[in-house]
């Protein structure tokens, strides 16, 4: 049984007794239809990438070229792992098209060609003798990091509530407790041994004094309130803090490396908040480290928008299970911790509507990186044109 001719053979074969002009206006039509659909294909904020039913790469958009870090056109007709370095997308998918039948739908962690966190959409088709797969990316990394933080927020302003129900609560019988300490006082200096009394009650009045001005320092330390922002440079508050802590630094024998960007600009904040802030930080890199050749390394960076404070340690790190609590209210890997530090700093850089990101592991030290957003306290107009 002889094979029919397929249809570009056929179009061949009558080629001569076609019109040329009508040649010319049918490819000019399908090359500006191809154009146009890449052109949309590579404006999705998706990425797309289609794979043919040999397992080779057919077409990748403009997207997914970014996400999977392929730079050039070489990776037409060539298999997936031979030009996709992640590993954890490639284990993904069915590299094996035939087996692919149903709709992938996960999320995945890529490393190359930088860390991000993925949607991935697999879907198979199978059109008369069109078969492969469709491959959607979607980068939700910016998506989860304001879930995360928008979670973080209510988490402390839950919190608050919560202390400040509860300090009020202690506060009723502290005040109670010193109301009556100052009647007992007065009736035992009547008394032949009320000298004696008077000295444990005034222990005991400055002991709840004292706690009260602990309550009230805490409820200030996680309160969201307005406070007044200033134009400050943060090279100046880093270097105020080093200068303060330095002693604490060489008794620790900690080798203390600070490289600051000199053309940082400043941006309105609170000054206080955020030198509370990097103390905090950089206690918890202090006391993360308890071996010999102890390093703190400090930098800022400036990025479109944002000014970007690193501190990074060579301590103990913390493990991906702990990594997930580092920010919850109590919760401490030290003994006399408190819990509430990153909780603190946490809730001043939401303040400050910036971000923070910890980057850890057992054993390889701690980076974290605080971004402030460069803001001014003058409206910049556009100049004419929009330009």
């Amino acid at each position: 049984m002889t094979q029919k001719p397929k249809f570009i053979d056929k179009f061949i074969q009558n080629l001569d007794k076609i019109d040329k002009l009508d040649v010319e206006k049918y490819f000019i039509n399908l090359s500006r239809e191809k154009g146009f659909l890449e052109s949309v294909f590579n404006n999705l904020n998706e990425g797309i990438v289609v794979i043919s039913s040999r397992g080779t790469i057919a077409f990748l958009n403009s997207k997914a070229k970014s996400i999977l870090g392929i730079f050039s056109e070489e990776y037409k007709g060539r298999h997936l792992q031979d030009v996709i370095k992640d590993a954890s997308f490639l284990s993904s998918i069915p590299l094996n098209v035939k087996t692919a039948y149903s709709i992938i739908d996960k999320e995945i962690t890529v490393d190359h060609p930088r860390k991000s966190l993925i949607n991935i959409n697999v879907i198979p088709f199978d059109d008369n003798n069109l078969s492969g797969m469709v491959v959607v990316l979607k980068d939700i990394t910016a998506r989860k990091r304001m879930e995360e933080d928008t979670k973080q927020s209510k988490l402390v302003e839950t919190f608050s509530n919560l202390a400040a129900g509860i300090a009020h609560e202690i506060g009723n019988p502290l005040n109670s407790l010193n109301i009556h300490l100052q009647l007992i006082d007065r009736e035992t200096k009547k008394s032949k041994t009320g000298k004696k009394v008077n000295e444990h009650i005034s222990i005991c009045r400055n002991e709840i004094k004292r706690l009260d001005e602990i309550i009230n320092r805490f409820l200030l330390a996680l309160r969201s309130s307005e406070k007044p922002m200033e134009r400050k440079s943060v090279n100046k508050i880093i270097s105020s803090i080093v200068k303060l802590m330095q002693p604490e630094f060489n008794s620790k024998k900690i080798d203390l490396t600070i490289s600051l960007n000199k053309n940082l600009p400043d941006t309105l904040l609170n000054e206080g908040e955020i030198k509370q802030l990097i103390v905090n930080i950089l206690k918890n890199a202090i006391q993360s480290i308890n071996h010999a050749g102890g390093k703190i390394s400090i930098s800022t960076l400036q990025e479109p928008y944002y000014i970007l404070i690193n501190i990074k340690d060579n301590g103990a790190g913390i493990s991906d299970s702990i990594k997930q609590k580092i920010f919850e209210p109590f919760f401490s890997t030290k003994e006399s911790g408190s819990g509430l530090g990153l909780l603190i700093a946490s809730r001043i850089v939401s303040e400050h509507k910036g971000t923070l990101e910890v980057e850890s592991s057992k054993k390889n030290g701690t980076l974290i990186k605080i971004r402030l957003p460069v803001k001014t306290d003058e409206l910049k107009l556009l100049p004419q044109g929009g330009k």
